[in-house]
């Protein structure tokens, strides 16, 4: 996708009004899908074992091109075995870390209108689509604070980084293939292991702001709490019972609205008095963008 391709965002009304009237995005902490998709962000056995194969990979790697041949690290690899669950335990607190300190915005990479989308995020058809591209989100979003950073009295500007979500019918590897693999941790941000056919109709744009500082401090609040992996299995229920707390974080940023819309969409069940409202509230507010009726 290059940057002038089209993003939407389905929302509620309420939600829409909200923003004309604070003229804010907010991004919700990632750790908050959870409310309403208990499939987001999960280390199922699929991450957790591509996650074991990258450390087992690293491993073998420095232990050729150290002062171990291949051989001698084949015949050492139980005594080794302890380490890397230790460097597999670092990783996955890295990932629990990162939603918890990172933020969200979500928008749909499909051009057309999608009835699933409406129902779902759209209040069932009547709430609006907002229009934008890559280019203007982006930018709409590259001054995003942090609040509650620990680091920093004043808030700290967020890291963004942006990207395509991948679902269970894609390999792990062609996220990483894409990536440093030292963004591994950011992973299941960007991968939705909830089965075939659960997601895709979504065609999902991510945008995740976050501050690698603060994910590093997290991560060594977890390691210290303890993350345990027993096969594939990652036991870090102590760390989840602590961040309930975080469950309403969010950061607002403010935007230009007449520069992040292209166009808004009414929803096909919008009753024709409230779409008169809406687009009176949006001339009263002196904005330029194109208001449209859906076609479904």
């Amino acid at each position: 996708m290059d940057d002038d391709s089209t993003l939407t965002r389905y929302i509620a009304l309420d939600k829409f009004y909200y923003l004309l009237r604070k003229r804010v995005l907010s991004l919700p902490v990632a750790l908050a899908f959870e409310k309403t998709d208990v499939n987001e962000g999960r280390f199922t056995t699929r991450y957790v074992r591509k996650m074991r194969d990258i450390q087992d990979s690293l491993r073998r790697e420095q232990a050729v091109r150290g002062t171990h041949s291949a051989d001698e690290f084949g015949s050492n690899l139980a005594s080794i075995s302890d380490y890397v669950d230790e460097e597999l335990s670092v990783a996955i607190a890295w990932a629990v870390a990162a939603r918890e300190n990172a933020y969200v915005s979500c928008w749909t990479r499909n051009e057309g209108e999608h009835a699933k989308m409406w129902d779902f995020f759209g209040d069932g058809g009547r709430g609006v689509a907002i229009r934008s591209t890559i280019r203007k989100v982006r930018n709409s979003l590259e001054n995003v604070m942090d609040p509650y950073s620990r680091v920093y009295d004043d808030g700290e500007r967020l890291d963004l980084v942006e990207g395509e979500i991948f679902y269970a019918r894609q390999k792990l590897d062609r996220w990483l293939d894409e990536r440093n693999i030292e963004q591994a941790h950011l992973l299941p941000l960007f991968f939705l292991d909830g089965g075939p056919g659960s997601f895709e109709h979504e065609e999902e744009y991510r945008f995740v702001a976050y501050d690698l500082s603060e994910i590093s401090e997290a991560a060594a609040d977890i390691l210290n709490g303890g993350v345990e992996v027993r096969g594939n299995i990652v036991d870090s229920l102590a760390q989840r019972r602590k961040a309930i707390g975080f469950l309403d974080r969010h950061v607002n940023v403010t935007v230009n609205l007449d520069f992040l819309m292209t166009e808004i969409l009414l929803g096909p069940a919008m009753q024709p008095s409230v779409a008169k409202t809406v687009e009176q509230e949006i001339s009263t507010r002196g904005l330029q963008f194109p208001v449209t009726h859906s076609r479904l």
